[in-house]
């Protein structure tokens, strides 16, 4: 998850960054934007992010312990030569920028961000790697999770030094706290206090944070942060994002949403058939599924149940996948989801280039046995789909259409 979002957040800071620097070279804000689809069947239908996702990414510190308030910068500018920290400079820098003032991402609304070089995130995640609303509390940069970039929940980081537009320095948080005092999930504005040490990391192709020796630190101290609140933007629009990470509203079931934010009607004229082997699906999780056709892994057909959340048990029956429920992937309990179009990334990873999902249609879950393996069938219109970072989902006016008409489905034991 945390992948896919940092090349976005990269890519479109870097860009913005560009941008103004064209503009007003002396600025130091700037705009930027900000679950996990795994490309052999993961819970999520959109590609995993990443925090930030890049060749130079910074990732979560591996520190044994964080330091008590005070005692990096004292000991090792007293003493250097008795200091038994190598690994860090005697001195930290402060940041430049004014934390009164942190923008909340247009497209991801767990991220808030501010500046150009230097950047300053703030960033709230799951320990699924998906994003979350903050919540009031005070939080351990220093620990557990927050020790490394990859797993962190509460993540401070600054990005600076842009080079050729990519940036070549990249800063993440060793100890500190920070506290949230209050959040609006209407405006989005942020309040709080954050204290913090990042220290100049490495990040390698896992996300894995290492801190540099001899590298640069920051250190925050006890600084009020603050956001702008964000006006959504929706005169004219009848669907589509609304620059705050909501959205303008939402269509019919029989419509998708425009380029121009407008709501029109979908064309069913052009489906095809899916050339998938739903007779030996895999079981690749308690209660997912997925089948390929017999000359690879594109398409990729799934299904998804989630039915019980506690033990993932599925419950034969009849269901309706054209349902208010069913009909869109943040709410589903019975999905199926397509996915083809396989490339390699700049990154070097494989992901599907098109995703789709149930428009309407019936499956029937027969048979399940002791190990949750499922028997049934299946008939459904499955549509090219887009899905935003709440997961809502999107149906593409023009895009791909299957058709499925009485699939029989089977899960047999390996």
């Amino acid at each position: 998850m945390k992948k896919f979002l940092t090349c976005t957040l990269i890519i479109l800071a870097l860009t913005l960054f560009v941008s103004c620097e064209n503009e007003e070279e002396t600025t130091d804000t700037g705009d930027t934007s900000g679950n996990d689809q795994d490309d052999s069947g993961d819970t999520t239908p959109a590609d995993d992010t990443d925090q930030f996702n890049t060749d130079n990414e910074p990732a979560d510190n591996d520190n044994n312990e964080p330091a008590e308030s005070g005692d990096i910068d004292n000991d090792s500018a007293d003493d250097p030569e008795n200091s038994d920290d190598t690994d860090t400079p005697s001195e930290c820098t402060g940041l430049s920028l004014d934390l009164q003032h942190l923008i909340p991402s247009p497209e991801y609304q767990h991220i808030w961000y501010l500046g150009d070089d230097p950047r300053f995130f703030m960033q709230f995640y799951f320990e699924n790697g998906y994003g979350k609303m903050p919540a009031e509390g005070t939080y351990d940069l220093g620990s557990g999770p927050n020790m490394n970039y990859k797993t962190c929940t509460e993540c401070v980081s600054v990005y600076q030094d842009a080079v050729n537009e990519n940036y070549t320095t990249f800063f993440f948080q060793e100890s500190g706290s920070l506290e949230v005092e209050s959040y609006d999930e209407n405006s989005r504005r942020l309040k709080g206090i954050l204290s913090a040490k990042l220290v100049e990391v490495a990040i390698d192709d896992n996300n894995n944070s290492t801190p540099i020796a001899n590298g640069s630190c920051i250190e925050i101290e006890a600084a009020a942060f603050d956001s702008d609140v964000c006006v959504p933007q929706c005169d004219g629009k009848d669907c589509g994002d609304d620059g705050c990470g909501g959205t303008c509203g939402t269509c019919g079931h029989d419509q998708g949403c425009s380029t121009e934010s407008k709501c029109v009607d979908l064309d069913f004229s052009g489906c095809v058939g899916l050339s998938v082997d739903w007779s030996h699906m895999v079981q690749y999780s308690v209660d997912k599924f997925y089948a390929v056709n017999n000359g690879g892994s594109d398409p990729r057909a799934t299904i998804q149940f989630a039915q019980d959340i506690n033990t993932g048990k599925i419950t034969e029956g009849t269901y309706n996948l054209g349902s208010e429920i069913n009909s869109n992937y943040k709410t589903c309990t019975e999905c199926v989801l397509i996915y083809s179009d396989l490339f390699v990334n700049a990154s070097g990873y494989t992901e599907y280039a098109k995703k789709y999902f149930q428009h309407d249609g019936i499956l029937v879950v027969s048979n399940v046995d002791e190990e949750n393996r499922i028997k049934g069938t299946l008939s459904a219109r499955i549509l090219e789909a887009t899905f935003d970072d709440k997961l809502m989902t999107n149906f593409v006016l023009g895009g791909t259409c299957f058709e499925i008409e009485s699939a029989v489905l089977d899960t047999p034991a390996e």
